[in-house]
């Protein structure tokens, strides 16, 4: 599409108008008028598209924004109506263009106004009810050198009304999409090659919106996604673009995926750090002490049941709000609290001050040894008092019982004393604490590590043997089809997942919803699938019970046992 980056462009159009007969047939007699297709042929004149852009500080500077020869279409409509597919032809310097399309103007009404977007492939259905265009942003981007990934560069345009259709317009077109430079410093690969990097937020930046055609030019989410691939294999200088939103105090998680692991990296956006329509937001993301790991392999995960807890797992126990975690100092009669930073319930890096804890079974029926250090067990005192402490040797109230509601709520029991229940005490904010109680205080959850389980499929399972992305059954299968559809992430506040493969020209969106991150390998999960091609709905909201039956990086596959499932990215 453009290079990059501007706002501001004015475009004259000419209308030819076609001469057009109407035909009568004869019917009991009586002559009826037939109405004709009234087709306008339209040139446009794309004119300079220019902008002043933001870069770091002790930088200023201006991209033009240049038509080229990959611009192969934008969409033109008139009036909310079925937008008509135009071709670009750039000029000699690729600073102008000529787009001629052919505009269907029967049955329209005054005020006229011509609604343009750029590139075509971003230009999904109108929405005449709400006066918008339903616009995808790409979740999967390739970046240009010194430029971002021409599908995602999206620009509009909207004509001032008239009263008749004119003879000639301006448009102005300005860019919906901002953008981000991205580089990386104190980047440990060795000879480690980088395929692609991920980042995800809890705000959604990419993805499905609405262009409200307005004079502003904002976008509302409408299925936006959280999660942006970025296929590169540079470290510096990496362009994307995204959606204008907020990011300030926001946690994102960046991951750089090699052939020999992933390096992962919370990063948070300083107060005021926003992204712009038109302008690049240029940061770097210091990576100095983030070593290589399997694919979410040492991160913490919330658990959903307390089914998924294994001998020599290690957990962290978090205040139920997820911002506070056991801390590794003991008091006489508790644990303190430490902070910790969630994201989408994973917990990529551990503070030093928070306490890892490994379980360890204390026999059948689910009891469990919680062990802060190789030689040290937690345990509730005489079962009496409202004490945590650690103790050298296993003790009788040194034996915990656990269940986790799906919630992700944990009750957590030590003995069969009263106030042995372990949960979080914020009644005095100098003072925050893990102590055992009879009732009261704040529910806890626990993060087990490495909570996606084993990589290895469950035995016999056909569907391990597919690896692309999308839904299979024997009278349904949907893959992922690169270079023609884009796939998006989006997490509920609960923590469920929504898998979305889409192809904008089509209109049509898979969406796979149900997942979550803390299920492992053999767990039950039921998933519910909306499928639909433009406004046909293929399969509308129907559940399926499924098995988390192989994990492996990114992906996870969801069968019955019987070659029916989903291969998801999580």
């Amino acid at each position: 599409m453009k290079k990059i980056n501007s706002i501001l462009a004015t475009a004259a159009l000419l209308v030819a108008a076609a001469m057009l007969s109407s035909c009568r047939t004869e019917r009991g007699g009586e002559p009826e008028s037939v109405m004709r297709k009234d087709i306008r042929t339209v040139v446009f004149n794309a004119c300079e598209v220019q902008t002043r852009t933001a870069f770091g500080p002790g930088e200023d500077g201006t991209y033009p924004t240049l038509w080229t020869a990959n611009d192969a279409a934008v969409k033109i409509a008139l009036n909310y109506t079925e937008a008509a597919q135009a071709g670009v032809e750039p000029s000699d310097n690729f600073r102008t263009a000529t787009i001629v399309a052919d505009i269907d103007a029967s049955g329209k009404q005054a005020p006229y106004t011509f609604y343009a977007v750029s590139p075509a492939s971003a230009a999904r259905a109108l929405s005449p009810s709400r006066e918008a265009w339903n616009i995808s942003i790409p979740a999967v981007q390739t970046p240009l050198e010194g430029s971002v990934d021409e599908a995602a560069q999206i620009l509009a345009a909207a004509s001032q009304p008239s009263d008749e259709v004119p003879a000639s317009v301006d448009l102005h077109f300005n860019h919906l999409t901002a953008y981000g430079r991205m580089s990386f410093k104190n980047l440990s690969l060795g000879d480690a090659v980088v395929e692609k990097v991920e980042l995800t937020s809890t705000t959604p930046f990419v993805g499905d919106w609405y262009w409200d055609c307005n004079e502003e030019h904002t976008l509302s989410d409408n299925g936006a996604s959280s999660t942006l691939t970025l296929n590169t294999s540079r470290t510096t200088d990496i362009w994307f673009a995204c959606a204008p939103v907020d990011m300030s105090g926001e946690i994102m998680e960046i991951v750089v995926f090699t052939d020999q692991g992933a390096l992962v990296k919370d990063v948070e956006f300083p107060s005021g750090r926003k992204f712009n329509s038109g302008r690049i937001a240029v940061f770097t993301v210091d990576m100095e002490g983030v070593g290589f790991s399997g694919a979410g392999s040492d991160k913490f995960e919330l658990i959903t049941s307390e089914s998924v807890l294994e001998d020599g797992d290690q957990i962290l126990i978090l205040d139920a709000g997820e911002e506070y975690a056991i801390s590794t100092t003991q008091k006489s009669n508790n644990r303190s609290a430490a902070a910790i930073d969630v994201n989408n319930h994973a917990v990529a890096s551990v503070p030093d001050d928070v306490q890892i804890i490994t379980l360890k079974a204390a026999g059948t029926g689910g009891t469990w040894y919680m062990m802060p250090d190789e030689d040290s067990y937690f345990a509730n005192a005489n079962g009496s008092k409202n004490k945590l402490v650690t103790n050298p040797s296993v003790t009788d109230n040194a034996v915990w019982t656990i269940s986790v509601a799906s919630s992700g709520v944990a009750t957590i029991k030590a003995g069969a004393g009263e106030r042995a229940y372990l949960r979080f005490n914020d009644m005095d904010d100098s003072n925050l604490l893990f102590a055992c109680y009879a009732s009261g205080q704040k529910d806890v959850v626990i993060y087990r590590k490495g909570g996606a389980g084993a990589s290895g499929p469950i035995a016999d399972d056909p569907l391990c043997a597919y690896s692309e992305y999308g839904i299979y059954r024997k009278t349904q299968t949907r893959t992922y089809v690169a270079g023609q559809d884009q796939f998006c992430r989006r997490y509920s506040s609960a923590g469920e997942q929504t898998f979305t493969i889409l192809n904008p020209a089509t209109n049509e969106q898979l969406e796979i919803s149900g997942y979550r991150r803390a299920l492992v390998k053999g767990d039950a999960v039921t998933i519910q699938v909306n499928w639909r091609k433009g406004v046909t709905n293929i399969v509308s909201g129907d559940p399926y019970s499924m098995k988390v039956v192989k994990e492996e990086g990114p992906r996870v596959w969801l069968g019955d046992g019987n070659g029916n499932g989903f291969i998801i990215k999580k």
